[in-house]
């Protein structure tokens, strides 16, 4: 078992105006000197730099400037500590007291994901700046993305998330970042919720790297950045040339998502199917046969997530075996960077050559002929041998 935390100093939720000791956590073992530094706890607000000392069995939290009068105060022990065997805290736990502020029920829930892989976001810090007088409320995630900012002071919050890569508490260049926009907590116990999704800080447009031509109706084309799916693809501008006279290809092209086009194709395929009455019987006595918990008949996920590929499906087909270039201009990258595109060159495979009909040489070859049969019958040796 992790070390557990046995009393706390002040109590949970106590009110202490004037309060000037250290706040303590103590545990039921003695723990070890690993992973303990600054960056163990978040304190919020944040009204200056927390400073982390240990001893036998506990933790002494303080600030650099005192905890301020009137403000309740969050502090959070972040997992990592661990007892002489190395058994190690996974969850965070939190300490909430007063120095003189009403402690009032309030929270900012939610969730940090990556915007890019839809998963639960790791090593992120999540913050609540009081638009009134710029102070600013931290937490952190637990290890399912889950936040809860609570006890927060009434009034208006903006609220973002980034990954702290480097665990220095400050949003670098380099580090994915997530705003939810503006949060009111008017009345005691109001909760708001909010989804963080973080993506990476960019400002370079996604430019077109490759197009690839499955075939006349299909080309992928890749980008050096994730595309926002939110923004429409109908502004888009696509331009198709012929080679090797450069001939403006007069087309209407259609410019999807990999699972926009994925669904696409199922949506024509069912459509097909459904059109043939006696196999949409058979499909049907077969399904109920196997029974409804087979998950035949629930829609299809419809989410879209940020991509580096879109599918282009051109009409009229292009010509199997020439080349042809292609123009992009208008996309708007998962950081919000319009203007991206870009032009390639690419080939349209030629078509395959019909396949063989192999079905005669195949029967042929397990029918012998009358005459192999006979010969084959006047040399088989009588039951008992010659």
């Amino acid at each position: 078992m992790p070390p557990q935390i046995v009393a706390s100093r002040p109590e949970p939720l106590a009110v202490v105006p004037g309060f000037t000791d250290d706040v303590v956590f103590e545990f039921g073992e003695r723990i070890s000197e690993r992973n303990i530094s600054d960056d163990i706890v978040l304190v919020s607000p944040a009204t200056s730099e927390a400073r982390v000392d240990r001893g036998r069995s506990e933790i002494r939290v303080s600030l650099a400037d005192g905890w301020r009068d009137g403000e309740v105060y969050r502090v959070v022990l972040l997992p990592g500590v661990r007892d002489l065997f190395g058994n190690e805290r996974r969850e965070p736990s939190e300490l909430v007291f007063s120095t003189g502020a009403e402690i009032v029920p309030t929270a900012v829930a939610g969730l940090v994901t990556d915007r890019i892989t839809g998963r639960p976001a790791q090593n992120a810090i999540v913050e609540a700046r009081r638009r009134a007088d710029g102070v600013v409320y931290p937490t952190a995630p637990d290890t399912g993305a889950f936040f809860a900012l609570r006890y927060l002071p009434l009034g208006v919050y903006d609220v973002r998330a980034y990954v702290d890569a480097n665990r220095n508490r400050r949003l670098d260049p380099t580090e994915a970042l997530a705003t939810g926009g503006a949060v009111s907590l008017n009345r005691a116990a109001d909760t708001a919720t909010i989804v963080l999704a973080l993506v990476p800080q960019d400002s370079t447009p996604a430019i077109l790297s490759n197009a690839d031509a499955t075939d006349s109706v299909t080309v992928r084309l890749t980008f050096d950045d994730h595309i926002d799916p939110d923004v429409p693809l109908d502004s888009v501008l696509v331009q198709l040339f012929a080679l090797p006279d450069s001939v403006p290809v007069a087309n209407e092209s259609l410019l999807l998502f990999p699972q926009q086009h994925q669904r696409r194709v199922r949506a024509r395929a069912d459509s097909a199917a459904a059109a043939d009455t006696a196999g949409a019987a058979r499909r049907g006595a077969a399904a109920a046969g196997r029974g409804v918990a087979a998950g035949r008949g629930v829609p299809a996920d419809t989410t879209t997530r940020p991509s580096q590929q879109l599918v282009l499906v051109p009409a009229p087909p292009l010509t199997p075996g020439r080349s042809y270039v292609i123009h992009v201009r208008g996309l708007t990258n998962v950081s919000g960077v319009p203007d991206g595109g870009g032009a390639v060159r690419f080939d349209v495979p030629e078509r395959p050559p019909p396949r063989p009909d192999t079905s005669l040489v195949g029967s042929r070859s397990r029918r012998p002929g009358p005459r192999a049969a006979a010969r084959r019958h006047t040399s088989d040796p009588p039951r008992g041998g010659w």
